[in-house]
């Protein structure tokens, strides 16, 4: 997980750090929010006011603060998006290996995917988790 502060370290730029830091101790995660102050690397984003949080290369918030329980929320979503598509990735390269494989060694597992549509296979493992 990537937290990312952008911001020419104005005083909402340093709260909104200080929030992001008390967000990510809370949840108990090891990643740090990093502090970006470099106008080249702002732009980048195409945003026009600061202070501006990034979460995993994705701008969720742009010219104003938010509260910790907010940044946590955030957090979180984006931790269920990334754990979701990872699984979503996973599911498809099984089931183009073996599934589809003339090899298959999974038998009755590649039966049950041949029965239903692969995406229905795919959404019964994500709603799993």
């Amino acid at each position: 997980m990537e937290i990312k502060i952008l911001g020419m370290g104005c005083a909402r730029c340093k709260i909104l750090f200080q929030n992001a830091q008390q967000a990510v101790k809370e949840l108990g995660l090891s990643v740090q929010p990093e502090k970006v102050e470099d106008i080249a690397q702002i732009a980048r984003y195409g945003v026009m006011q600061t202070p501006v949080l990034v979460i995993n290369g994705r701008v969720v918030l742009a010219g104003r603060l938010a509260a910790p329980e907010q940044i946590k929320e955030w957090i979180s979503q984006a931790e269920k998006y990334f754990f979701r598509r990872e699984i979503y990735t996973l599911t498809l390269i099984c089931y183009n290996k073996w599934v589809l494989s003339p090899q298959n060694p999974f038998g009755e597992v590649a039966e049950r995917f041949k029965a239903q549509s692969w995406k229905d296979c795919i959404r019964e493992t994500v709603s799993r988790v």
